[in-house]
């Protein structure tokens, strides 16, 4: 493991595996998936989907793996992507990449910019204790939601919870 300050070796960056939902790469409106393809240009690491099992077959020339999981619903029948439930709890894809089990062999969480999802994501995450580092990095969000600022609801708990600053 490297610490903050340390550059990590290019060959180590090599041995990264980054795990996401299966966003497409849209040059037009660059997104996460946008991301992770460039991303694992410029480190030459692997990506895997994770993704429930009806999800269409990802067709993105950047994925080396793909993880299925069954389809979870909450109580009124709303389809659940990830995030945490009303307790807290991880929920469909999280359940499987934020698992303890996962987060025991996990060297660093990455998180950029982000909605709901990416919020409980992150409070879930950073609450439990088990992740050795992350990373936050701030980006502006697409779907502008009422009452977050412009880089959305991750951000907006990042600074208020973790980092204990005043919202603007």
């Amino acid at each position: 493991m490297y610490s903050d300050d340390q550059q990590v070796p290019a060959e180590e960056l090599q041995k990264t595996l980054f795990f996401f939902g299966g966003d497409t790469a849209k040059d037009d409106a660059p997104d996460l998936g946008w991301l992770v393809r460039a991303v694992k240009r410029e480190l030459g690491a692997k990506a895997t989907v994770v993704s429930f099992q009806s999800w269409p077959e990802t067709q993105e020339e950047f994925v080396d793996y793909v993880f299925r999981y069954e389809r979870e619903f909450d109580e009124g029948g709303r389809e659940l992507w990830g995030g945490t439930d009303e307790l807290g709890g991880p929920v469909a894809a999280t359940r499987h990449y934020l698992s303890e089990r996962m987060q025991a062999t996990l060297d660093c969480l990455v998180c950029v910019g982000g909605g709901t999802i990416s919020r409980s994501e992150l409070s879930f995450a950073l609450r439990g204790g088990a992740l050795r580092r992350h990373r936050y990095v701030r980006a502006e969000v697409r779907k502008k939601r009422p009452g977050c600022s412009e880089y959305g609801p991750a951000h907006d708990w990042y600074l208020e919870n973790w980092l204990g600053a005043p919202l603007e």
